[in-house]
């Protein structure tokens, strides 16, 4: 009885230890466009596409954001000068694409309007406030019509953000860790002309909240599908199995 007693209390601390941390599993597929890790050493002034093929540069420099610990880490002000420059015009013409990354946010936030990456030729961009709302992040897929990842810049979160644009069904999505969060349509008029894709900035606006961190920032030249991006129940089966194993009593011999 008292090893039954104890292994419950370890399946219960392993249950209480995975209900704080998120589990949202990345897309699986190689991007085609832009893939950034961000894993170089701190004071690196570059950092490597991994994209296969890739577009743009394939060491893309990094403008006043500052690089180390495995994610790029904002500095705030203006995106004239802090930014990615990614050396990809950011064309899709009319196209499906998606991109995907993972935010951790700043303990305190404000109410500032500030931008994660952009195309300022059709002012396509991903910001946050103002009608994305102090917790969410809007992307313009095209100038127009916004989708909204909700709850994606909570203070003190971490979340996997993907938007999803898709012209086989004209609708453009929004997900935070693999949950479809918000779907738009009327798209029809989205046709990304050649500009300079920014990450970490759009255009000469108001930069990233400094301290606000990336990581593994991704763009496919197709729509992702619902089923690539996986949510936390996808995990949960495989994390609480030895929790479950735990608890089983055991045979006396």
């Amino acid at each position: 009885m008292q090893r039954f007693v104890g292994s419950a209390a370890a399946a219960t601390a392993a249950i209480a230890a995975f209900a704080t941390i998120t589990y949202a599993i990345p897309p699986a597929a190689v991007p085609d466009l832009i893939w950034y890790r961000f894993d170089e050493p701190a004071g690196s002034t570059t950092t490597r596409n991994f994209a296969v093929p890739g577009a743009g540069f394939p060491n893309a420099p990094v403008n006043g954001h500052q690089l180390g610990g495995g994610v790029l880490t904002s500095i705030g002000g203006s995106s004239t000068s802090n930014f990615v420059d990614t050396g990809w015009d950011g064309a899709t013409g009319s196209n499906s694409f998606s991109v995907y990354f993972e935010v951790q946010n700043p303990a305190v936030g404000n109410a500032t309007l500030e931008y994660f990456f952009g195309n300022a030729s059709v002012g396509q961009r991903a910001f946050d406030d103002g009608v994305a709302g102090d917790t969410g992040i809007g992307f313009r897929f095209g100038g127009g019509n916004f989708a909204t990842a909700f709850g994606a810049t909570t203070p003190g979160s971490s979340h996997e953000v993907a938007f999803v644009f898709d012209t086989t069904t004209d609708q453009g999505f929004a997900y935070v860790d693999g949950l479809l969060v918000d779907t738009i349509g009327g798209l029809t008029t989205v046709n990304v002309t050649a500009g300079l894709l920014k990450v970490g900035g759009y255009s000469s606006l108001t930069a990233m909240q400094a301290g606000t961190q990336l990581n593994d920032f991704r763009v496919y030249g197709r729509a992702l599908a619902a089923s690539e991006l996986i949510p936390e129940p996808a995990s949960l089966a495989a994390l609480l199995a030895p929790a479950l194993l735990a608890l089983r009593p055991r045979r006396r011999r």
